[in-house]
């Protein structure tokens, strides 16, 4: 049992069908460092018996590893060739056969190909080196050159250097075990370094074969996976949201390819929009207590951003004279309604024409747009 030296690099499968790359969450959520360490023992005895197993002549597994993260522990199994999920899960029993039976079931329900979830799982790995603090190796200056300097010019020259102070060695699994903080009422950067480890570096538990260059993902292709894909977005994005905001976000993430869109002769608009509705709940579970008044009119609201179109024209390019990014001068036509209109610095025609308005008889109906767009 170790701290994990470095993340796999990872890599987007071209191939769709078999895969060479499955993983199986194990347990939930992160137990202590102390708790693991109890465990080292066993440890041991299972990456020897993970090694014996991968040793085997008719032995499809390359590479099968057991860590801990932030989240909880994964196991993690790479193929010499592509398989199928059905032929992986016998495999990879077997490779791990040194985890209790309890645990020897969840990774046979439990297993799947490495998906675009995983991936942003994996991404977010922390390592001993990516948690250790850098600090600037400080400049010394001979005496017969040295004058005196304030604060701020120190502080500036501090900063400015490259080179960082090598600081204390790296830490051992063993070093981070009865670290805490309350201990101590001022700690030290490497004493946080300590702190931070125990609650998020990676653990590698036990590991056997050699790990391949690249773990290759694919895409979410289970519901649940896709609805916690829009979650995790919405996550990062939003303390709250509505449905029209829930989709557009899955509308992102159907263009950049994560989850399928509403394009397509298999595509629907009512599983899009199912799968949107999947998402708030999970997201903000109070959003199901609203009146279904408030329910109907986010609903409205939804579709229509499903359904608006982003245009076909260059959204900066003048339309008229062929410009790619001129320089828009606006002025005002009126304050109440606000009425703006927007000109090319080249050829003076407005920024609406050739996008909403085509003709003078088409100018001040459109004029009601803030921008004249």
């Amino acid at each position: 049992m170790e701290f994990l030296s470095s993340a796999p690099k990872l890599e987007l499968n071209a191939h769709s069908g078999k895969v060479d790359v499955f993983c199986a969450d194990i347990f939930t959520p992160r137990p202590p460092l102390e708790e693991m360490l109890a465990f080292s023992s066993w440890s041991a005895s299972a990456q020897a018996q993970m090694t014996a197993a991968l040793e085997r002549a008719n032995c499809s597994v390359a590479w099968a590893c057991l860590v801990v993260d932030e989240v909880g522990m994964l196991a993690l199994v790479a193929f010499k060739h592509r398989l199928q999920l059905c032929d992986a899960k016998p495999a990879a029993e077997r490779a791990l056969a040194a985890l209790p039976e309890q645990q020897r079931r969840v990774v046979e329900q439990a297993l799947r190909p490495l998906d675009e979830l995983d991936y942003n799982r994996i991404s977010a790995w922390r390592t001993m080196q990516s948690l250790r603090p850098k600090r600037a190796k400080p400049v010394h200056v001979p005496p017969q050159q040295r004058a005196p300097m304030s604060l701020a010019a120190y502080m500036e020259q501090m900063s400015s250097s490259e080179e960082e102070d090598e600081g204390e060695p790296p830490l051992a699994i063993q070093d981070c075990a009865g670290t805490t903080l309350a201990a101590r009422p001022a700690p030290t950067p490497w004493g946080l370094w300590a702190e931070l480890a125990q609650q998020t570096a990676v653990v590698q538990v036990a590991s056997a074969g050699k790990r391949p260059d690249v773990l290759t993902y694919i895409r979410c292709h289970r519901e649940a996976r896709r609805v916690q894909l829009i979650v995790e977005k919405l996550q990062a994005e939003y303390d709250r949201a509505s449905f029209p905001q829930v989709v557009e976000v899955a509308k992102g993430l159907a263009e950049a390819g994560s989850i399928p869109g509403i394009d397509g002769p298999r595509s629907r608009k009512s599983e899009f929009l199912a799968r949107c509705r999947e998402a708030l709940k999970i997201f903000d579970p109070q959003s199901e207590q609203r009146s279904a008044k408030d329910k109907k009119a986010d609903e409205a609201k939804g579709k229509a951003a499903l359904e608006a179109r982003k245009p076909d024209w260059p959204e900066d390019g003048c339309l008229v004279c062929g410009e790619q990014k001129p320089a828009w001068i606006t002025t005002s036509l009126s304050k109440e309604p606000e009425l703006t209109l927007s000109r090319c610095s080249k050829c003076k025609a407005p920024y609406s024409f050739g996008r909403t308005v085509h003709g003078l008889g088409d100018l001040w109906p459109s004029a009601k747009r803030q921008r004249l767009v």
